[in-house]
């Protein structure tokens, strides 16, 4: 078992350090920072892919990343994570879910923390943390590369795999 724990965090390091996921016939294919993936842990066991509005969990995710929605629909508090300012998927999730600039997007947090109408989020190093951060927080949301989620997905299989 410590050697899977091991495996995996070997296998997230390279693949935030030396980007180089491939396809099936081996060759290299997806850009780690092309695109971002909001992630949640709802169970307090797994992450799971959002997509922008979550009807089904009563989430919106331009709302909970603009600090406008505070709480899950059981009333539980939103722990949101995010990454610092000048990393590639936080320019990502501004551009691609608030359809804004960075710098609008802190800009806009700064001014609801300000005026004590939320929490700051947390800001966490890099991407390897944030997938651990989230996972050990239940009711968390965080964001990472969709490539870097594509890994994680990856290395969680073949530990399912190879528990069964």
């Amino acid at each position: 078992m410590r050697g899977r724990i091991v495996l995996v965090k070997l296998l997230l390091y390279f693949a935030l350090v030396q980007p180089v996921p491939l396809s099936a016939n081996g060759s290299i294919s997806v850009d780690l920072q092309d695109e971002v993936t909001m992630i949640a842990n709802l169970d307090g066991k797994h992450l799971v892919a959002l997509t922008s509005k979550e009807p089904s969990l009563g989430l919106n995710m331009v709302d909970v990343i603009s600090l406008r929605q505070k709480y899950w629909p059981d009333g539980t508090p939103i722990q949101l994570y995010v990454l610092p300012n000048n990393h590639e998927a936080t320019k990502g999730v501004a551009r691609q879910v608030m359809q804004l600039n960075e710098s609008w997007l802190q800009r806009i947090w700064n001014r609801k923390i300000f005026n004590g109408a939320f929490q700051a989020p947390i800001v966490i190093d890099n991407e390897y943390q944030m997938i651990k951060r989230v996972l050990k927080h239940p009711k968390s949301i965080g964001y990472v590369s969709t490539g870097v989620f594509r890994i994680y997905q990856n290395v969680r299989s073949v530990q399912q795999a190879n528990s069964s």
